[in-house]
């Protein structure tokens, strides 16, 4: 597998993350992507273990992906860093994580099923994260799909910038067949999986649809700009200039959600997604400016996206590997970051010195000496900085807003299974909450007992599974204890006296108590009274 480290103009650049529902065919659209750009010599398969983004054990053999996958390949002439992510919202975070250092999201959506819960879900976390979204309907090959439904289900879910960009001759096993509305041409590929395709005139059958679908794309394209709609009004028509600045801006702007169409498993499809992505996807210049604030000030601060302007990285993931220590991986916003530099921790108050900077794909790492603004890389071993973390310079610091990873929604207790563990157990439970912050720790001191809390019961059996595969720790789940608490419940009238004759004048007392309940939002009153 080839790691490719290019040097291309931050305008050739695409950061791109692949979300859905679980099971959509998120990894296997990778293997695709990668397969046509040349990075791989053969397609990958999930059930196979041999795709180049689930290469972590617990994924090989549960046949889906837990941990975000970074791939990165040329296509003509740009750099393409594609995030390839969990759909199964035990990872959650994963994605959110991934969102927040992409400006594009495409959004798989399953050809027999349509929007399910997960696609809802990552939409929204699209939305929060203001990346643009491309529908991709995947597993056109399967039985029972229907093309036209999931467009129709998208539009009335999503509303009318909803448009096609393509649309399939023919659904199921004989899939192999679609029309292209941006070029209005028809696309046929083999069904070997090997992407080679030929593109010829739209069949007469199939052109009254083509010119209905192609009129809305352009309608939408002229709608995107207010220049460009004054001239569609005018001219009734767009030239092909003025139709592709449209449907760039609509997709930037989310105006524009296009939907696009193919079977990842077949290599059908990926070549036009390539080229949709480096054509219309917006690139990390348009982000515009970078925003944050001054850590000594706290006051709001922007740089503009440029390798000339100080350094501001954003570290969007934590690996803990056993011999190499954490690896950290990272987005730069504006600036750059080499080896050997000198950079600041606005969110820890330290600095940290660069080692080793690596380009990604997959589990394979190249050391790329620098990795500039638009990039996504990977560094090891920085001594105090963490998920979430800003790298920036410290003559000009800025501080990035951090990453809002979801609340646990489950907790269980934990107790080893051999004595002596204990030491191990807390080291343990630490270092998977660095590599995942949606996964959360703790002993109870009341409850005597460990806790943990996550994303769902498989997102817990799997931090044990890795508690006992790299820290040696064999534990058992068991229900958390009740934290009893005792409280008045009736009123109780106790008395006590006192009597002591010593001679003299003696002592005496006699004390009586009340106890009684009150609501519970009136807290406790104390009445001190001689009757």
């Amino acid at each position: 597998m080839e790691v490719i480290v290019s040097d291309v103009g931050i305008d050739k650049i695409r950061n791109v993350g692949l979300i859905s529902h679980g099971g959509v065919g998120k990894t296997s659209l990778a293997e695709a992507l990668a397969f046509t750009a040349g990075v791989t010599n053969r397609l990958g398969k999930v059930d196979e273990g041999q795709t180049i983004s689930d290469f972590h054990p617990d994924e090989i053999t549960r046949k889906i992906s837990i941990i975000t996958s970074l791939l990165n390949f040329d296509w003509k002439g740009h750099k393409i860093n594609l995030l390839d992510t969990p759909g199964y919202s035990d990872f959650l975070g994963e994605v959110i994580g991934a969102l927040t250092v992409v400006e594009t999201s495409v959004v798989l959506i399953s050809a027999v099923s349509g929007i399910e819960v997960g696609t809802e879900q990552v939409m929204k976390s699209a939305d929060e994260a203001g990346v643009s979204k491309i529908f991709f309907v995947n597993r056109m090959n399967n039985e029972n799909t229907n093309y036209n439904e999931v467009l129709a289900s998208l539009q009335k879910t999503y509303g009318n910038q909803v448009v096609a960009v393509q649309f399939p001759v023919n659904n199921g096993e004989h899939f192999n067949s679609f029309v292209d509305l941006i070029k209005m041409k028809f696309v046929t590929y083999t069904k070997d999986g090997s992407g080679e395709r030929s593109e010829s005139d739209i069949p007469a059958e199939h052109r009254g649809r083509a010119d209905e679908l192609r009129e809305r794309l352009v309608e939408a394209a002229a709608e995107s700009d207010d220049g460009i709609l004054e001239k569609y009004f005018e001219a009734g028509e767009l030239t092909e200039k003025e139709f592709q600045t449209g449907l760039a801006t609509g997709i930037k702007n989310g105006s524009i959600l296009p939907v696009l169409c193919g079977a990842a498993t077949e290599n059908i499809g990926s070549h036009e997604l390539l080229d949709f992505l480096i054509q219309y996807a917006p690139s990390p210049e348009q982000r515009e400016k970078v925003e944050g604030m001054n850590p000594n000030d706290e006051e709001s601060k922007t740089l503009a996206v440029s390798v000339s302007e100080p350094l501001a990285a954003l570290v969007f993931k934590t690996e803990s590997e056993h011999h190499v220590g954490d690896f950290s991986y990272f987005r730069v916003f504006s600036g750059e970051l080499k080896s050997g530099d000198d950079a600041y921790n606005p969110n820890r108050k330290s600095s940290e010195k660069i080692g080793q900077v690596f380009v990604i794909n997959g589990k394979q790492r190249v050391d790329a000496g620098v990795v500039k603004a638009g990039e996504i890389g990977g560094v090891v071993k920085l001594k105090n900085t963490h998920t979430s973390d800003t790298l920036c310079s410290k003559k000009n610091p800025i501080q990035l807003p951090q990453i809002k990873f979801p609340d646990p929604v489950i907790r269980v207790a934990i107790q080893t299974k051999t004595r002596g563990d204990e030491e191990k157990i807390s080291t343990g439970l630490t270092t998977l909450h660095e590599e995942d912050p949606t996964f959360v720790a703790g002993f109870d001191p009341e409850l005597r007992q460990t806790i943990i809390q996550g994303q769902g019961e498989m997102h817990l059996d799997i931090v044990v599974k890795r508690l006992k595969d790299k820290f040696g720790v064999d534990v058992e789940l068991v229900e958390p204890k009740i934290p009893y608490r005792e409280t008045v419940k009736k009123t109780v009238e106790v008395r006590g006296k006192y009597k002591k004759q010593s001679g003299g004048r003696g002592q005496y007392g006699d004390v009586w108590i009340k106890l009684e309940p009150r609501n519970r939002t009136e807290g406790y009153e104390f009445v001190n009274a001689v009757v």
